[in-house]
């Protein structure tokens, strides 16, 4: 798979997020859902009747979602076996399925970027036999793959990342130390941060306008409405298009080739 395959394509899915999740209006989804349960703007054809009304209507969960492309993979295989997805619920089989191949979709995700990152080699071998591993798995019919399965696979890529990240920020890390794990609102406008880790940190609000950002650890981190303007984001780390999506951005925002910019960035 490419950087594009683990891209969503909406128009190439039964609408399977839209049922296996669960909602919260809270979380910015037009209602609270069980998972399984499709929602309640999910038409005969498996489309979103509001899908141009998103933005009007506020509803950031929808807008802001990511499968990593899993949802036109799984697509794919349903059509392939025939299976009938309802109009109001959905497989539990199914529905397990799906969870489990966004979880390697998103394992995916993180060595792609990390193999473009990598520049030692011993380290590169390393990842790409991981990443050779998880392509092979998930070749596997879906309902085939296992919950250990992606035990033993999830703790192989997070070795390989802690490795790829350990070495990006020995190499570029500056002398501004991250401590604590919540920044909630911290303005970090114009810092140096270069080479910091950031991973699994809450930054909700946090304002990064004009900061040095390159080599930065994003990696699970909660970047829901921090500001990025005027910042270069292609060298930061573990960016997924969900953390891009709940951002805030500016035209001068600047993204990696496979990140997709938010029509708000625009300005």
């Amino acid at each position: 798979m490419e950087m594009k395959d683990l891209r969503i394509q909406c128009e190439n899915c039964f609408g399977l997020c839209c049922r296996a999740l669960y909602f919260s209006k809270m979380d910015g989804f037009p209602e609270n859902k069980r998972a399984g349960k499709a929602c309640s703007y999910l038409c005969a054809a498996s489309r979103c009747s509001i899908y141009s009304q998103l933005g009007e209507k506020h509803l950031k969960g929808c807008m802001n979602y990511d499968c990593f492309g899993a949802g036109q993979h799984m697509s794919a295989w349903i059509k392939q076996q025939n299976i009938y997805i309802t109009d109001k619920q959905m497989d539990t089989a199914v529905m397990e399925s799906f969870h489990k191949l966004m979880k390697l979709h998103q394992q995916l995700w993180y060595l792609k970027q990390a193999i473009l990152l990598i520049e030692e080699h011993h380290l590169h071998i390393d990842t790409t036999g991981e990443l050779e591993k998880l392509e092979i798995l998930l070749r596997k019919e879906p309902d085939k793959i296992t919950k250990p399965d992606i035990e033993i696979s999830h703790d192989a890529v997070n070795g390989i990342l802690r490795r790829v990240s350990a070495c990006i920020q020995t190499k570029y890390a500056n002398d501004t130390h991250i401590i604590g794990s919540s920044f909630l609102g911290k303005s970090f406008k114009k810092q140096s941060l270069k080479g910091c880790d950031f991973s699994m940190k809450l930054l909700i609000g946090c304002d990064f306008t004009d900061a040095d950002l390159a080599y930065v650890n994003f990696l699970g981190s909660d970047v829901r409405d921090a500001n990025f303007s005027n910042v270069d984001l292609r060298c930061s780390l573990f960016l997924t298009q969900f953390q891009i999506n709940s951002a805030k951005g500016n035209k001068a925002t600047m993204l990696p080739d496979y990140l997709k910019r938010p029509r708000t960035w625009n300005k």
